[in-house]
């Protein structure tokens, strides 16, 4: 036994190589575990179906670049199929950046490869790979971003302005958030210019920033052109929220456990204040991190997913930190306590909010405490390799009990919407707001409609006539409260069901016949 414990202490690069190896390999494995996939995904591909024909939806608030880059599918290549292979891609290019941007920090290679292991399996990180969102291209975008600042930190050349505002135009053009990220590099790239103690004439030293801007502005003003900005339907979103407590709860405790680690952000006690007094040497990736940051909590209808690009930021300084604070006693007692304050912390909250990232299944989140607390006293004992392995259980334990959670929701509007797709014509009313009736059944046999069917004037028999409705597609995916009696409509015809539980709860999708 002590043999093979000196023997893996003595291979732990390659044990941790091979990890990454494994999980990447089941990561390539999942890429078609979702039934489905969500509403804003398809509304994302019909905007790629539109570029090809050289037009683009009016009604998309979407950026443009994502689905144009969609849109460059081989012909006869299923659309999902494509984009789910773009999406794997897009994911590992963002781990191999992510390795690159880490190593400027991480010298070892053995914490290097860690890094990376935590990204991968960071279940926010995992599960919108999975989804066909621009979120991890955008993450990418924001990655090189960093990468190029820093391994051209210092440098007056132009070139390399030119590049930072050709990666910022190209975010914005990916999701909004990218206007954050090019105020992110004008900050960092201003504050070079401040701290420069040459004696350069200023506009000399402000060329780096304007070419920056400039650059950017080339590259979006097409689209500035076609679209404002401004008019976008997301600013509308945030009106419609009630703010409380719970929704700050719920931000707080999101961003404490954003890594699927509950004690995490203790470590940050092991720094001394000196350290944090450097954050001007990393201004631009500070401005982005509180830009983002201030963005979720206005936004919070997108939580977790905004995390997305500030995602390897924080598990950069996870390891960092964990490397920093087992080095030596670095306040291990403050560090203890701050881990078992995180620890209840995450019981009290996370057994109230249930919040669906953070391991909601009541035996996930009972083992998750029980891990975290186990981790926490690791710590304390500073036990590193056994907190490594608690850290891993538990952001695995989160990742998979999002996967299996969510991986069958929207499943039977699918499934029904499949088979109706091949063996049905005319038109169609629904009330699936996801898309995917509208997706599969919007073709030369058949069309659809969205309707609210809580109205239920929509399934009165004068109007079904009226407006030649031959089917109508039935769902409680969106409302499990729905409650439809066929019974009391004779002049409708269940011919197709499919039913699945998620969560607990049973729902289904009819397809009924006009008669």
């Amino acid at each position: 036994m002590t043999l093979l414990l000196k023997t893996l202490q003595a291979n732990e690069k390659a044990l941790i190589l091979a990890l990454l190896t494994t999980l990447v390999i089941v990561r390539i494995a999942s890429t078609n575990v979702n039934s489905a996939e969500w509403g804003d995904s398809y509304r994302i591909l019909e905007a790629s179906r539109a570029i090809r024909q050289f037009t683009y939806p009016e009604n998309e608030k979407r950026p443009p670049l994502f689905s144009a880059i969609l849109a460059v599918r081989p012909q006869g290549v299923d659309e999902i199929t494509w984009a789910r292979g773009y999406m794997l891609v897009t994911t590992l290019l963002t781990l191999f950046v992510f390795g690159k941007f880490a190593k400027v920090f991480i010298k070892s290679a053995k914490w290097l490869l860690l890094a990376v292991v935590f990204l991968l399996i960071n279940p926010i990180f995992y599960y919108w790979s999975l989804r066909v969102y621009a979120d991890v291209l955008f993450a990418l975008l924001v990655l090189t971003n960093f990468y190029f600042f820093e391994i051209w930190k210092g440098s007056q050349s132009l070139k390399h302005a030119l590049v930072l505002g050709i990666v910022c135009g190209f975010s914005i053009l990916t999701r909004f958030e990218g206007y954050l990220l090019l105020a992110a590099t004008l900050v960092g790239l201003v504050y070079t210019t401040i701290t420069d103690r040459t004696a350069k004439p200023l506009l000399t030293k402000l060329k780096q920033p304007l070419l920056a801007f400039i650059s950017t502005g080339l590259i979006i003003i097409p689209w500035l052109v076609y679209k404002n900005p401004l008019a976008s339907s997301y600013f509308e979103e945030p009106a419609g929220r009630e703010y409380g407590l719970t929704m700050l709860a719920t931000y707080v405790v999101s961003y404490l456990f954003i890594l699927g680690v509950v004690p995490s952000f203790a470590l940050a006690f092991s720094w001394d204040k000196n350290k944090f007094a450097n954050l001007g040497k990393y201004s631009n990736i500070a401005a982005f991190v509180i830009l983002e940051s201030i963005l979720i909590l206005v936004w919070p209808a997108a939580l977790p997913r905004l995390f997305m690009p500030i995602l390897p930021i924080f598990v950069l300084l996870f390891v960092l930190s964990v490397q920093h604070c087992f080095s030596g006693n670095n306040r291990r007692v403050i560090v203890a306590l701050a881990t078992f304050c995180l620890v209840v912390l995450y019981i009290l909250f996370q057994g109230y909010l249930r919040l669906q990232f953070l391991g909601s299944h009541t035996l996930v989140f009972i083992c998750i405490a029980l891990v975290s607390t186990l981790a926490a006293l690791s710590m304390l004992l500073r036990k590193l390799r056994l907190f490594l392995l608690f850290s891993l259980v538990s952001a695995l334990g989160m990742l998979g009990s999002v996967i299996y959670l969510h991986k069958d929701v929207y499943k039977t509007i699918k499934d029904v919407s499949v088979r109706a797709s091949r063996e049905r014509a005319g038109k169609v009313i629904h009330n699936d707001t996801s898309g995917i009736v509208d997706w599969y059944l919007n073709t030369n046999k058949a069309s659809s409609t969205y309707q609210n069917l809580v109205d239920k004037k929509f399934l009165k028999e004068t109007y079904l006539q009226n407006e030649h409705v031959t089917y109508i597609v039935i769902t409680n995916e969106h409302d499990p409260n729905l409650d439809i009696d066929l019974k009391k409509r004779p002049y409708l015809s269940l011919i197709d069901v499919s039913e699945n539980r998620v969560g607990g709860k049973m729902f289904h999708t009819w397809l009924v016949q006009v008669n």
